[in-house]
């Protein structure tokens, strides 16, 4: 066999390998939020453990620095402690999605429970994204960070700080071919690479900046 038709085979199966992982962990954290939305404690720990055991296999030992630095890994220490706590409610993720990079970084976005704050606030603090990496929405750059999100009644997509200070807002865009329409989730985009983030139909473009 050639040295071209060696390569193309590992290059093949490490794809395979990258998109296995990236479905298993989508579907590990789809059913956190499931059994959070359901009031399941024992199997919201159980989902837990899971993806804290898969993100520590894939990562490695992080040092005690790296976590304080990290929002994902602050994110989820906050929620292990809210689930071993008992505070499901405080831990809710009524819809989620992400992705997860061939390097494996990743980005999330869940719904939030937003019933405590003024109806100011509910009108556009509507999620939360916790990414590794710097993304590119809608054509404007995002540093690697928390941050919450919401789609605004005039047509506007807006990226704020966890104090829910605008940092900066873009058009979103309707989409009627979307058939099951449901309160969040990311799918993939037309281009390889991008991505795109729904609340019922309106959207945005969501890809991993260069």
């Amino acid at each position: 066999m050639s040295l071209a038709g060696i390569s193309s085979t590992n290059y093949f199966a490490q794809q395979q390998a990258v998109q296995s992982s990236q479905g298993q962990f989508l579907q590990e954290f789809q059913q956190l939020g499931k059994d959070l939305q359901s009031g399941n404690l024992a199997a919201a720990q159980s989902d837990f453990a899971t993806l804290q055991q898969g993100t520590s296999t894939q990562q490695g030992t992080s040092t005690a620095s790296a976590s304080s630095s990290n929002p994902i890994a602050q994110a989820f220490n906050q929620l292990g402690q809210d689930l071993q706590s008992g505070k499901t409610a405080a831990a809710q993720l009524r819809n989620a999605g992400g992705v997860k990079f061939a390097d494996g970084m990743y980005f999330l976005a869940a719904l939030v429970d937003n019933s405590g704050y003024s109806t100011a606030i509910k009108e556009k603090y509507q999620a939360y994204i916790l990414s590794e990496v710097a993304l590119e929405i809608g054509g404007t750059k995002l540093p690697a960070g928390a941050y919450g999100i919401g789609w605004l009644k005039d047509g506007k997509f807006v990226v704020m700080d966890l104090g829910a200070h605008d940092i900066f807002s873009i058009d979103s865009r309707h989409d009627d071919g979307m058939r099951h329409a449901v309160p969040l989730q990311v799918v993939a985009g037309a281009t390889p690479g991008s991505y795109v983030l729904y609340s019922g139909r309106e959207c945005v473009d969501v890809k991993r900046a260069n």
